[in-house]
């Protein structure tokens, strides 16, 4: 067996592992398609050292959790009300109540 078929069997034994304790915590796992999740939203880039995503008028988004909706997690990131209420942007990224209808 070469290196690159130990790898793959190394990762599924990884991955075996990780389903069956998300299981036992009742959470469904999932792993997206190739090229399907995309973690960079326009106007926005991830701090890793703050665990926050900074807006193009350099405000943070701080991390507020996950949430589980429709069988995925999903990473939240919230500004300030107080920032956002008077940043120039905020009428191309944040939705309204008649888009989310």
């Amino acid at each position: 067996m070469g290196a690159l078929d130990q790898a793959r069997m190394d990762l599924l034994r990884v991955q075996h592992r990780l389903h069956a304790s998300l299981e036992a915590r009742h959470i469904k796992g999932f792993i997206s398609l190739p090229g399907s999740y995309h973690s960079v939203r326009e106007g926005f880039h991830y701090d890793a050292t703050q665990n926050a995503y900074i807006s193009r008028n350099e405000k943070l988004l701080y991390y507020h959790g996950i949430k589980i909706e429709y069988g995925f997690a999903n990473y939240y990131y919230h500004a300030r009300v107080k920032e956002c209420g008077v940043c120039p942007f905020k009428k191309h990224v944040v939705a309204t109540k008649d888009d989310k209808a």
